[in-house]
């Protein structure tokens, strides 16, 4: 997939989540600043952790974007 199906699909960002053992810190990665032909899995191992300094993670779109506005449907009530 590249970020120009993702944009498609109306996602934005990629959810990023560190593959080293015993971390697995998640960060949110904006990439409206990245050209359309660029492929979701070329950022994976570019990743370097925040957390821990391991390089390498795991890069997938982040679909959580697409979730609906109301869980709870057309009221907004519980």
């Amino acid at each position: 997939m590249t970020l120009a199906n993702m944009r498609q699909q109306n996602v934005r960002s990629l959810s990023i989540t560190c593959g080293a053992l015993g971390c697995h810190h998640q960060a949110v990665l904006d990439i409206s600043d990245y050209v359309d032909d660029v492929a979701v899995p070329a950022f994976g191992p570019r990743m370097v952790c925040t957390v821990c300094g391991a390089i390498g993670a795991d890069a997938r779109p982040n679909w959580n974007e697409r979730a609906p506005a109301n869980l709870f449907g057309s009221h907004g009530r519980a």
